[in-house]
């Protein structure tokens, strides 16, 4: 409804995809790893939002899962809810099969 009321399309042609790893604590529970990136112990995120930075689909996971092999699940959340989605931009990160 925002992207109509500032005369945008419905549906977003491109997407942008990031990631982010938040640390958690040792009370929480058991799913969290170590980003051996930034060394944060917890949970990545990985967003995709619209050119606007509307949020559009999110996932969850233990942070030592890389941004390559944690991708595919939040690109799957966005089947068949943007039908002129046509193109995510991505940092180097999302690299190898991902691409294709």
């Amino acid at each position: 409804m925002v992207r109509i009321q500032f005369g945008r399309n419905e549906s977003p042609s491109m997407g942008i995809i990031d990631s982010r790893s938040v640390k958690t604590s040792h009370h929480v529970d058991s799913v969290r790893g170590l980003d051996g990136n930034k060394k944060i112990k917890g949970r990545k995120q990985h967003i995709i939002v619209d050119s606007q930075g509307y949020l559009m689909s999110v996932a969850v996971h233990e942070a030592n899962v890389h941004d390559s092999k944690g991708a595919p699940k939040v690109i799957e959340r966005l089947s068949y809810k943007f039908p002129r989605l046509a193109k995510i931009l991505a940092d180097g990160g999302y690299r190898g099969s991902l691409v294709d």
